[in-house]
């Protein structure tokens, strides 16, 4: 008799069912012995687990004669399957299996087994098509024999980009010599771009210049466009995006490390889902350089987890005429500081914000103008008390003679907070609070706070706060000690 070899080099012999092969006599009764001698019998009779060999079956009938069997055992290979297949694929591209067998005995019967076991497939190869994530496909292959072999393949299912084989794009790859503008060149780029995803667009040196005008510039997963040391950009009426809303990218970075400083002018183009959409910064302390000069006059931010980010003393621009704009759909964003799996979306999002030192410095004025702006949190619908995201409007720490006026404020948990300003004035603006999901307690729409020896100074005048606010969640209406929680005006300390 025979049995498939199993992976421990042994097989599963059905010996009630050898018996039938022996003898079909009425009354003949078996008894299964694994030597000639009958010293060790064999009980398991349906399930009997052993290599090839021989075992001995004593068999008797009804009238005391007996007589014996010598069975010989053997194993039969099972089959061996290579599955052949993508093990990485773009979401609604067709994916196919095949199982490539060998071994065993033909005909053979495949079945597949896959979507967490709810779906099931009879043949060979499997095409089916995917949706995102990983999945597992396990395949069953069974001979002629009954002989099976049970194995598995896992699929990977990802987002691609369509733009970025859409010939109808300017293709920037992460290695292309396009990505790099210096030497003073001046780069218009053509109304279509895609920029591969991890790609650093690099402008630098002074007289270089690269014009995004009138642009559509897509964006893979964390590209950027770098702009140092003398470099300068120019967008007008572009708009900037990952390729699917569901995506993200880093956003335009100013880093000033030498004397000539970058710059930039933006005008009436609209940022989408970046991590920072404009981020200027210094990598070294120069106080004898040159200001950053960056214009940003009647642009949309829309889900951008920081709009504008300023961490440098020397920043000279206005921003006005601007919306900074948050909706629901961002509290499920992975933006690229996140992208590693452990990592859970951003809650948190600010319009504008100024970080400098631990102190002011003393030796720099930035007097810069903010006005004219919409910060604007979408009516968050959302009831999960896990993507209850905030927005404050402008944060500034350290910031020294700045004038924040006749701006609008829809919606924000925060509208101004200032921390260890000198000489900011606000003035002329307007808040107005109808409708949050989360009402955190102490939540002011104006803050300023100061600590040690320092004059820390500002001016607050003629702002308007209208508050109807209505609570979507009614469990977060109090602290739990009976006071309501809410918005208030101003908040000093």
């Amino acid at each position: 008799i025979s049995a498939c070899k199993l992976a421990n080099g042994t097989g599963v012999y059905d010996l009630i069912a050898a018996q039938s092969l022996i003898s079909n006599d009425p009354g003949i009764t078996f008894r299964w012995w694994e030597d000639a001698a009958y010293t060790i019998p064999i009980t398991n009779l349906n399930t009997y687990n052993a290599g090839a060999g021989t075992i001995y079956a004593e068999v008797s009938s009804p009238d005391g004669c007996s007589s014996e069997a010598i069975v010989i055992l053997s194993l039969l290979d099972a089959p061996q399957v290579n599955i052949k297949g993508p093990e990485v694929i773009c979401e609604g591209d067709k994916l196919e299996l095949f199982a490539d067998i060998i071994g065993g005995q033909s005909p053979y019967t495949v079945n597949w087994n896959y979507n967490n076991g709810n779906s099931n497939f009879s043949g060979n190869p499997l095409s089916i098509l995917t949706s995102v994530g990983i999945s597992t496909y396990i395949i069953t292959v069974t001979d002629a024999n009954g002989c099976s072999t049970i194995t598995d393949y896992k699929v990977k299912t990802e987002f691609c980009c369509p733009t970025a084989s859409n010939k109808d794009y300017f293709q920037i790859g992460a290695n292309s010599a396009d990505r790099i503008i210096s030497n003073g060149d001046y780069k218009t780029w053509p109304d279509k771009v895609f920029v591969a995803a991890g790609a650093t667009i690099l402008v630098e040196g002074k007289g270089t210049v690269l014009d995004i005008t009138n642009a559509d510039v897509v964006f893979g997963e964390c590209a950027r466009i770098l702009v140092r040391n003398g470099g300068r950009i120019i967008s007008n009426n572009a708009v900037l995006r990952p390729c699917d809303e569901s995506l993200t990218w880093q956003g335009i970075e100013f880093i000033s490390n030498t004397k000539d400083a970058p710059s930039g002018t933006f005008t009436e183009s609209t940022f989408i889902n970046a991590t920072t959409g404009i981020n200027v910064f210094r990598s070294v302390k120069a106080l004898k350089g040159t200001p950053i000069e960056v214009e940003i006059t009647n642009n949309l931010f829309l889900n951008n987890r920081t709009a504008f980010n300023n961490s440098n003393d020397y920043f000279d621009g206005a921003i006005s005429g601007n919306t900074f704009k948050v909706e629901d759909n961002a509290a499920y964003l992975l933006y690229c500081q996140e992208q590693r799996p452990e990592e859970k979306p951003s809650l948190n999002f600010t319009g504008i914000q100024f970080t400098y030192g631990k102190f002011p410095t003393y030796s720099v004025r930035d007097y810069n103008v903010i006005s004219q702006n919409d910060f604007v949190k979408g009516l968050n619908l959302i009831k999960e008390e896990s993507k209850l995201i905030s927005f404050n409007g402008i944060s500034l720490f350290g910031a020294v003679g700045m004038n924040i006026s006749s701006n609008r404020f829809t919606n924000n948990d925060q509208s101004i907070i200032m921390d260890r300003v000198i000489s900011v004035s606000v003035e002329n603006n307007k808040m107005e609070v109808t409708r949050r999901s989360n009402a955190d307690l102490g939540t002011y729409q104006i803050t300023f706070d100061g600590v040690g020896n320092y004059p820390y100074s500002a001016l607050i005048q003629n702002n308007e706060l209208i508050n109807t606010e209505e609570l979507l969640i009614e469990t977060n209406a109090n602290d739990g000690n009976g006071n309501f929680i809410g918005t208030g005006a101003i908040y000093v300390s």
